[in-house]
């Protein structure tokens, strides 16, 4: 008898350039008539691959109200829709996604700030919290994983 292998459970990030070449571009941009529900989310992501996938990987259980790719186009977004949770990317495409979050928390400290991304470090988690994250995802991260830190952000 041949020993089975067990086939290497491929993890959603990883997945992006098929998520990327079946999802339609006006996902990115679709219009939310749900902003301001209970479980809204800002999400703050430079790439619009990866931002379709997020938004893939909520599925229905959040809405997103608006995908900004910038620092101050993050803090505009979170502005105009004052959502429960933002999911922040670390390098953006006018700064860092730390500055973001410091002043979003500056201006919203009751808003969740939960920090993504594919670098880490000790140094880097501890200034992502010490810039008022809630929590800290590293790319690649399971639907399961962003869903839970969403929930315990939600939970507080």
């Amino acid at each position: 008898m041949r020993p089975t292998s067990t086939p290497r459970r491929s993890r959603a990030c990883e997945s992006s350039a098929i998520w990327n070449e079946s999802a339609p571009n006006a996902v990115m941009n679709a219009p939310n008539t749900a902003s301001g529900s209970p479980n809204s989310v800002v999400l703050v992501e430079d790439r619009e691959d990866q931002g379709r996938l997020i938004r893939f990987l909520l599925g229905d259980r959040h809405t997103v109200a608006e995908t900004a790719s910038s620092v101050d186009g993050a803090v505009q977004a979170v502005e105009a829709h004052r959502p429960d949770v933002v999911i922040m990317d670390l390098n953006l495409e006018s700064g860092n996604g730390l500055d973001a979050t410091r002043r979003i928390k500056s201006l919203y400290p009751e808003i969740a700030v939960i920090v993504s991304s594919a670098y880490v470090s000790r140094d880097m988690r501890f200034r992502a919290f010490t810039a008022g994250a809630r929590d800290y995802l590293m790319k690649p991260y399971e639907r399961e994983e962003l869903l839970a830190a969403i929930d315990a952000a939600l939970a507080e």
